[in-house]
């Protein structure tokens, strides 16, 4: 099983809790719940496994979580979860920690040491990601010593790591065999560097990974400028403090140059906006200036080469379409 979506929604609302009681328990990493609204509970999974990383996303109403010394003496796999909270008020307890975590906010919490966990909020949607305890191979002394520790996701390299296993599972039914063990080698080499920097430890990641977490950063930030009409290798390059010269020898071993890859990502969003019925107003010129596409004709060129039409053509027939 590679990917999986589970939901209360199509169950009557006195067996939801108890589905989910009994879904919690089968999980590779189980727990029991607690739940003090059980009519009017709700929750949904959506995981991606891609070998010994495990990605997934819980949302719902609030429930309590317990992993407790017996759950553990049945049997621990030894890993570590790292939790990303993206909606709502997530409560974390240990032994020694008591923390309450708001969205932008993470915690690390080691399988082999029991915890609590609650929401305190109506809704809540949080993001994990698990993995051995000795896959990232750092000094498992030092991760241990941080835990519960956490990573800043809303910028650097926490920031890079959740907008990747957000993208995972995004596309999660589309992977091959192949494409799922390249994706584990890349969240784990993501998480290590993540930690490293976290630790002040970075002279223990490789080179390779260092490249693959580089390379990561470039395309996260491209993501994030492709508004910038400025946006440009020699751009990228000083922000991240490399010659431009470096940053095309890095996109040498990618599918497409750095060029193409950010006409292709600036083009699927104009795709997308232009067959949008609530911007059917908007015009065409002001949709691409919205990508960072500021000339008219090379817009309509590069979208006919794409497409096979022009930006006003796909926009009619989109609609026509849809009446």
């Amino acid at each position: 099983m590679t990917t999986l979506r589970l939901t209360t929604d199509d169950l009557p609302p006195t067996d939801r809790f108890p589905y989910w009681y009994d879904v919690a328990l089968s999980t590779q990493v189980p727990c029991y719940l607690r739940n003090p609204k059980v009519a009017d509970f709700h929750a949904s999974l959506d995981a991606v496994n891609l070998g010994e990383v495990q990605i997934s996303q819980l949302k719902g109403a609030p429930m309590q979580s317990f992993r407790t010394a017996k759950l553990i003496r049945s049997g621990d796999t030894e890993r570590y979860e790292l939790f990303f909270v993206l909606h709502g008020t997530i409560g974390i307890a240990t032994k020694d920690h008591r923390s309450m975590l708001e969205p932008g906010q993470s915690v690390l919490l080691d399988t082999h040491r029991p915890a609590e966990g609650w929401q305190e909020s109506r809704y809540g949607r949080v993001l994990m990601v698990g993995f051995p305890r000795t896959a990232l191979r750092l000094p498992t002394r030092a991760i241990d010593d941080m835990i519960p520790g956490s990573l800043d996701v809303r910028t650097g390299l926490g920031a890079v790591l959740l907008s990747h296993l957000q993208q995972v599972l995004r596309q999660a039914d589309t992977y091959t065999n192949a494409d799922r063990s390249a994706l584990a080698k890349t969240t784990l080499d993501l998480t290590a560097a993540a930690f490293a920097h976290r630790l002040d430890i970075e002279n223990t990641v490789n080179n390779a990974t260092r490249r693959k977490v580089l390379l990561a950063e470039i395309y996260h930030f491209i993501d994030q400028q492709l508004a910038d009409p400025n946006l440009s290798p020699a751009a990228i390059a000083a922000a991240h403090r490399i010659s431009v010269r470096y940053l095309y020898k890095l996109f040498e071993s990618e599918d497409m140059t750095i060029g193409a890859w950010i006409r292709r990502q600036r083009l699927q969003r104009c795709h997308r906006d232009l067959a949008d019925p609530l911007l059917a107003a908007r015009p065409v010129h002001a949709i691409a200036a919205r990508w960072g596409i500021i000339d008219r004709a090379h817009f309509t060129r590069i979208f006919r080469t794409a497409y096979g039409m022009t930006p006003g053509e796909f926009r009619q027939t989109v609609h026509s379409a849809t009446g």
